[in-house]
């Protein structure tokens, strides 16, 4: 019996841990309008979240990126008749920003125009999805993130208000170069980390190696041990984000190369170009390659698979590597998880039957 009571209060005391911030778990998931899936067909059930991208401005005023993206706006919004704490934010992206965060009057129209942009439309948050500052715009980057939260602060004193989010590198490179991250910490309600793009193929660096990779594997040197999700993660971390506004986000999507030579199809094998899809593959995609004889590898250290047939070498996520990711997210209490993008996912379920299946998966193990 006593057993017992001790073995509920360390459950009890866990809970409270991880949930002292009162923050829900975050499944944020970006889409765009591609004209291939249909915002009707989306499972609102799969994200808590859904990011919308993009809208662009004009004269430091938020417009639709394109005259038919206010009837899709709409078809989005609509998807909270089905889950009605689904939260919709609109992402705008770099060359919005560069121009935004030339003067601080530029800074100040934007944020003034931004409420009523959202209030029109009934977008739940502004995403900046800024790829990348250069280091002279880094203060500039904080000036618009306090800007907009004090303007937010002003309209909605209870507190509440649309959210403010933004998408950020997980490169050391691009971290130290355009990032204040104590003082972004202050104005957003949380981050979405790409924690993507780690390889693909570079004329300067002509090897093959993983798109998304959760850890790093043991043959890499210092600098490149830091391409994958838990050292970007982390980093964010000791910097001074609070696991409580990290959302690490996955790819639903791969790269490919050219193999130098059929017959050297290991990670780190020569290259000679981008493979298939100009250099990018869908899920449904690496299916194919699949079934059309790919042969499948799983790296054990990395904990993603890679495959390859004849010169063509992809790098995608499955289900075993979704897996292995959302738990390591849910394990070590980050805030949730994002995913770029539900587009890229199986939503016609061509592959086995299944729609979206990397995304239920995420929905069953981070919630």
């Amino acid at each position: 019996m006593k057993m017992l009571f001790y073995t509920l209060w360390f459950t009890l005391l866990l809970q409270t841990c991880f949930f002292a911030t009162g923050s829900e778990v975050i499944r944020a998931c970006y889409f765009v309008h591609d004209g291939l899936l249909d915002p009707r067909d989306i499972d609102p059930s799969l994200c808590t979240h859904i990011i919308y991208g993009f809208a662009q401005a004009v004269n430091n005023t938020l417009v639709p990126g394109h005259q038919s993206d206010t009837k899709i706006y709409e078809q989005v919004i609509a998807l909270k008749k089905k889950a009605p704490n689904l939260k919709v934010l609109i992402s705008t992206g770099s060359n919005t920003l560069k121009d935004i965060t030339k003067s601080s009057e530029n800074i100040a129209q934007f944020v003034n125009n931004s409420f009523g942009f959202l209030r029109k439309y009934g977008f739940d948050g502004l995403d900046f999805d800024w790829e990348f500052p250069y280091f002279q715009e880094k203060p500039r980057f904080v000036q618009l993130l306090k800007s907009l939260y004090s303007r937010k602060v002003e309209l909605f004193p209870a507190g509440d208000g649309p959210m403010i989010t933004a998408a950020v590198s997980a490169s050391l490179t691009i971290i130290a170069s355009s990032y204040n991250v104590p003082e972004m910490e202050k104005y957003v309600n949380f981050i979405n980390l790409m924690c993507y793009d780690y390889n693909f193929y570079r004329e300067y660096y002509p090897l093959t190696g993983h798109n998304s990779p959760l850890f790093s594997r043991k043959d890499e040197i210092i600098f490149f041990n830091t391409w994958n999700i838990a050292w970007s993660a982390n980093y964010w971390n000791e910097l001074g984000m609070p696991k409580s506004k990290i959302v690490v986000g996955l790819p639903i999507y791969g790269h490919t190369f050219k193999l130098y030579f059929n017959f050297i199809h290991t990670v780190h094998s020569l290259a000679k170009s981008e493979g298939i899809g100009n250099g990018s593959i869908n899920y449904p995609e690496a299916c194919d390659f699949l079934k059309s004889g790919g042969i499948r590898t799983f790296d054990n250290e990395s904990k993603v698979p890679y495959a390859y047939m004849g010169n063509d070498w992809i790098s995608y996520e499955d289900e075993e590597s979704i897996t292995d990711k959302a738990k390591w997210i849910a394990q070590n209490n980050f805030r949730g998880v994002m995913t770029w993008n539900l587009n890229s996912d199986d939503w016609s379920g061509k592959c086995n039957g299944t729609k979206f299946p990397l995304h239920k998966i995420l929905k069953d193990i981070v919630h």
